[in-house]
This record gives structure tokens, C-alpha cells and sequence, in this order.
């Protein structure tokens, strides 16, 4: 699910035909050469046809411009569907600038809301400099706009799976040597764990540090567990997506709203509701938000930013509304509701709705420098109490990677419906869904001050980064990860050399 973020909002992301995202966007140091002006034109052309809103024409552009391997590693139906969702979403969009570096190209836009978009694109290498794939980030990235470049991570051709293994730790750790990283990382390959990892302090006052089962807040990931439940009430037959708000909360504040917003405009957050980070939240006890109901008064009484299913933009409160309408149909609170559906079939036993004001055993306290004075402070007055259907429950590297799991398997809800809770069609479109599981790179996470929490999902390859730092250190990890370990597990795979059992490091 794409989504804009700002600070201090809670960021949900997708990455598009295995490329990671990136985050900042350097100067250009001297002339382009004329193969990168070559890449540039065609980078440039496709994404002026994205904006031009026509998908038809983005199809066709991508069919001429773009490598065969790259068109025949995504199905023809799975391009259409992302491309139409992307001239939606960018008609109007206008070009700000590129940055090359290296294999890699990246072209900034403006979308008509004002909101950044950053294309990365990669470049064919030898003549004639075709694009070979591309990510999309919709909106700011939550980094502050002075995001660290990603810190370089090789592995050499022919690798043993041990050897890549010890080659991320030596990477992890020199990142933490230098305070770049503070949390844990699980990195697996289909059903085999191929590296998990602690590092830094769960809590600096006492020097406690964090290990492989401490738990940190999960931002916005709580998104696709609001997902997941409505996935599993529709399936049920308990829910429809037509449903309007008024059908299920027939006492929500704003009637009006109520009646005009469906379920299917929520989980898209094309309902033109807005924030729940105003300055009345700012201002006001965050002991006050334990339930999804509390958050209404921030913002029932706004006007909609826009005529609902007409564009889309990234809604917390639009998520509020949602776990309300999840609990009402289940007949359960949303936090159990939660728990049943995704939590306990998962088995993630680790993963739970922790109040920030109670003391809890192995929860490791966020840490930020989003403050008046640039100091770090702990962030205990800077988010509600406990997690809601926006974000915010506590879960381990683990736990992510099972849940990831049974999701793929079909355990948490049928497989079209696990698709779609990946970005991928409606259910009942009839397309299979190892579309979306085996030809698009996902990636969902979450920021706020002094959390950070990423997965990166490329067909078998699993990479969580789970953090108690300001954005983006989860995803200045992960991203070099995923791009190293892409093509290296690939030759593993094809020399045929069995798997190991992984390898663990915890580093204070």
C-alpha cells in the first residue's frame, strides 16, 4: 500500500519490481555521460507518461523501454494493475529533478497535493541503457529530508550461505559501532532463518540491551493487521467493502461523512479523512487514546479533503475509523479482535498491545532527537499509550517473520485475500495471487519519533529491521541488505548448495 508520510506520522510503503526504496536524493557532481543521458530521457519520458494519467500509454512505454528479463519477471496483467493504480494516484505530477548514481537513477516529482514522489529506476549496464526495474515512494519520506546515504554492503560471487552470514554481521556491527543501528534483524530465505541479530540498548538509562526477543513498536505495520482482520470478516461474509461507516458505527460524529465513506475507501485511504496528529493531539494527554473511538473527536468534525474514492492520500484517522468498524463486525473490542485473527493463528506469542505507561518485561523504550532542542529523549509523551488500528503494538524480528509466513501460507486468510492485503487486487478479480507474492518486491513499515520498523519481502527473501531510533534507521539497514542478498542467494540457489541453520549475534 503506498502512502504519503510525514512527519510525525506513522509510514506504510510498497516497493515495485524488486527495487528497495530510497530515501534521499543527492546533487548531481558533473555531466551526465551519454549513457546516463540516454537512461535519463527514458526515466524522465516514463514517468511524464505516468502523470499524464494515462495507464494505456505507461504500458506501452514500459514495453519498449524496459529490459525483456524485467518484463518477463512480472507478468503482463501485474504491470497493467500497477501502472493503472500508479496513473491514478500521479496524474498531474510534475518533474522537480534527477540524481544519478551509478546503476541507479532517480527522478523526484511533485504530485498535485503538493506531496513529493520519488522514482528509483536501475539502468542496463551495457548498451542499449533500458531500464531494468523500478520502486516508487508516494509522498515524503519520513527521514527529516537529510537522510545518511545507505552504507555500502557487498558479497562476493559464490558465497556460501555461512560466509554471507558472517559477512552480515560484520556489516551490522560496524553499522552499530557507529550508533547507525540500535534494535534486531532477521534475515530468512523462505522457511530457513539465514541471519538474526541484536544490537544496541533497549533502555539507556539502565544499560539494558536489546536482544532477539526484546519487542519494539511497530508503527504502522499495525496497518496490515487492521488489514488482515478485515480480510478475514470479508471472507466470512461478515463485512462487505460497500458498507458505509453509518452501516456499522451508527453513532459516528460527522453522519454526513458517515454516510458517503465505505470500508473499500478506508482500506485504500481514499476517504479524504485526514490526520489524528493535529495540534489537539499535540496538546492533550496521550492517556486519553486507548481505544479507536477516542481518537474521533481529533477529527469527525473536519471537512474531507476530498469526494471519497477520487484520489487517494495516507489516513491514520481514516485506520481509526476502520478498527472501529473491525471490532463492531467481529463483536469483539479491536485489540482481541486483533489478536484472534492475526496474533494467535500467526502464533506470534510475543506480539502485543503494550501500554507505554505499564511496566512490561522486554520492550525496549524509543529514543528521539525530534525535539525543540535536537537533545534525545525517550518518546513516552509523543505517542498515544497504546497501539491502535493506525500502529503501534510491540513485536519481535521473529514474530514479523511468521506472520509473513502465515500469510503467505493462507493461514490467517485465503490466499486472494493475502494478496490483496499486499496491494494486491480485490478479491474475486480472478488473478492469481503469486503475482503479488513471487513478481512484486513488498515492503511495509512504520516511523514516528523514536520508532522505526521495516520488512522487505522479495519473493522468498525476508529482511525486519526492528529499531527504538528516529527514521530511517530500519530502512538504512535493510535496503543495502535486500540489494546484496538478491543476486548472491540467487547463485546459491543455482549451484544447489543446501541451506544452513543461520546464525545469531547479539552485541550490546
Amino acid at each position: 500500500m503506498s502512502a504519503i508520510c510525514r512527519r510525525p506520522t506513522i509510514c506504510l510503503y510498497l516497493t515495485i519490481l524488486l527495487l528497495p526504496l530510497a530515501s534521499s536524493i543527492p546533487a548531481r557532481a558533473q555531466p551526465p555521460s551519454e549513457a546516463e543521458a540516454r537512461a535519463e530521457a527514458r526515466a524522465v519520458a516514463f514517468v511524464r507518461t505516468v502523470a499524464s494519467g494515462d495507464a494505456a500509454a505507461a504500458v506501452a512505454f514500459m514495453e519498449e523501454n524496459f529490459t525483456p528479463s524485467t518484463l518477463d519477471a512480472m507478468p503482463s496483467e501485474a504491470r497493467a494493475r500497477i501502472l493503472e493504480r500508479l496513473t491514478h494516484d500521479l496524474e498531474g505530477a510534475t518533474v522537480d529533478g534527477v540524481a544519478i548514481e551509478g546503476p541507479e537513477l532517480r527522478v523526484i516529482a511533485t504530485r498535485r497535493d503538493g506531496h513529493r514522489v520519488t522514482f528509483t529506476f536501475r539502468i542496463e549496464t551495457a548498451a542499449p541503457h533500458r531500464l531494468e526495474g523500478f520502486s516508487v515512494a508516494l509522498g515524503d519520506v519520513d527521514d527529516g529530508g537529510n537522510a545518511p546515504e545507505d552504507a555500502g554492503f557487498e558479497l562476493q560471487p559464490g558465497m556460501s550461505r555461512e560466509e554471507m552470514a558472517a559477512a552480515i554481521g560484520r556489516y551490522l556491527d560496524e553499522h552499530a559501532a557507529h550508533g547507525d543501528l540500535s534494535g534486531t534483524v532477521l534475515v530468512a530465505q523462505g522457511g530457513d532463518v539465514l541471519f538474526r541479530g541484536a544490537y544496541g540498548l533497549a533502555h539507556r538509562g539502565f544499560g539494558i540491551p536489546n536482544h532477539l526477543g526484546t519487542r519494539f513498536d511497530l508503527g504502522s505495520i499495525n496497518k496490515v493487521f487492521t488489514h488482515v482482520a478485515v480480510a478475514r470478516l470479508l471472507a466470512d461474509g461478515k463485512l462487505s467493502l460497500d458498507d458505509t461507516v453509518a452501516h456499522w458505527l451508527p453513532d459516528y460524529p460527522n453522519r454526513e461523512v458517515a454516510a458517503r465513506v465505505t470500508v473499500r475507501h478506508l482500506v485504500n485511504h481514499s476517504s479524504g479523512l485526514g490526520d489524528i496528529f493535529t495540534d489537539e493531539y499535540r496538546a492533550s494527554s496521550k492517556t486519553l487514546y486507548r481505544r479507536p473511538e477516542d481518537f474521533f473527536p481529533l477529527f469527525a468534525s473536519q471537512s474531507l479533503l476530498f469526494e471519497p474514492g477520487t484520489s487517494r492520500q495516507y489516513s491514520n484517522a481514516g485506520f481509526q475509523v476502520l478498527g472501529a468498524i473491525v471490532a463492531a463486525a467481529s463483536g469483539m473490542p479491536y485489540t482481541e479482535a486483533i489478536q484472534t485473527f492475526v496474533f494467535d493463528p500467526a502464533g506470534m506469542r510475543d506480539t502485543a498491545f503494550i501500554a507505554r505507561d505499564e511496566p512490561t518485561r522486554d520492550v525496549a523504550v524509543g529514543y528521539t532527537t525530534n525535539t525543540d532542542e535536537g537533545e534525545l529523549r525517550n518518546n513516552l509523551y509523543r505517542l498515544p499509550v497504546v497501539g491502535s488500528p493506525a500502529g503501534s503494538s510491540f513485536s519481535t524480528v521473529d514474530d514479523l517473520w511468521r506472520f509473513v509466513g502465515a500469510l503467505r501460507a493462507g493461514e490467517l486468510v485465503p490466499l486472494e485475500h493475502a494478496a490483496w492485503v499486499l496491494n494486491g487486487p480485490e478479491p474475486g478479480s480472478g488473478e492469481d495471487p503469486a503475482i503479488t507474492f513471487d513478481h512484486l518486491g513488498i515492503g511495509f513499515g512504520g516511523g514516528a519519533p523514536g520508532v522505526n520498523a521495516t520488512v522487505e519481502i522479495n519473493g522468498e527473501l525476508l529482511v525486519v529491521v526492528l529499531t527504538n531510533q528516529d527514521p530511517p534507521a530500519a530502512g538504512r539497514t535493510a535496503r543495502p541488505l535486500v540489494r546484496a542478498l538478491m543476486p548472491a542467494l540467487a547463485a546459491v540457489r543455482e549451484t544447489g548448495e543446501p541451506g544452513s541453520s543461520g546464525a545469531s549475534a547479539e552485541t550490546p
